[in-house]
């Protein structure tokens, strides 16, 4: 009874989200410049020298697919190896409908990118900006390593320390493409959002249906609520 009201509570949670989502969406194909957009990112220009172009387009450039592929490959390549075989097709499925996800999202919401008054300071993209593509896999991507290898995890220095670098790396994924004009506030905070939905989704999955080989330790050895880490 219990796990079943945690299920209709979680997928409840869940289906507001989705819904807020599409509110957002919506919102998005609508309002084309939200106010305070445009100033947002002439403010982050105004602070242009060449080596914060420099350290920006490297915050950036794994998001481009050319390396971002052979990154998740590689991350995938890595969990399966190691023995974390259902661990690594859950990473791949959320990066692969989060990577198919933005390219629709694009064409149908279809706001435009940034206006000539912000410097496309690397190149002159030619989709459309909302929801930012580097923020939505790299919530997704970082987000689902970070779910997967602290959720089991009793509260510690090491998981909060974890918690707040997946933070603030994010958080600099997002200035970087407002820096150097390829999206704005807008795109990126849909990025996030968007992102955060899948991470949700996919978490849930594992959680309640994917049944992980772990259990809560119930013997006289052990402290109630401990669990055994998963194994493959």
């Amino acid at each position: 009874m219990f796990q079943t009201r945690r299920r209709a509570f979680f997928a409840g949670g869940l289906l507001l989200y989705l819904a807020a989502l599409g509110v957002v969406a919506y919102l998005a194909s609508s309002v084309h410049e939200a106010p305070g957009e445009l100033e947002v990112s002439l403010w982050l220009q105004s602070w242009r020298a060449s080596w914060l172009d420099s350290l920006m387009y490297t915050i950036s450039v794994p998001g481009f697919w050319e390396l971002a592929t052979p990154i998740v490959v590689a991350t995938v390549a890595y969990l399966f190896f190691i023995g974390r075989r259902r661990e690594s097709a859950l990473v791949l499925l959320a990066i692969s409908f989060a990577a198919v996800a933005n390219i629709y999202l694009k064409e149908l919401i279809a706001r435009p990118r940034p206006p000539d008054s912000v410097a496309e300071v690397f190149g002159s993209p030619s989709s459309f900006g909302f929801p930012s593509g580097h923020v939505m896999t790299a919530v997704v991507f970082l987000g689902m390593l970070v779910f997967l290898f602290t959720y089991s995890k009793r509260p510690c220095i090491m998981r909060t320390l974890t918690h707040v670098a997946l933070v603030v790396a994010l958080l600099a994924v997002g200035l970087s493409r407002m820096y150097l004009g390829a999206h704005t506030l807008g795109d990126v905070l849909g990025g996030y959002a968007f992102g955060a939905g899948i991470v949700l989704a996919f978490a849930s999955i594992w959680l309640l249906w994917a049944k992980p080989d772990h259990k809560e330790s119930t013997g006289p050895s052990s402290q109630e609520g401990d669990l055994v880490p998963i194994s493959a």
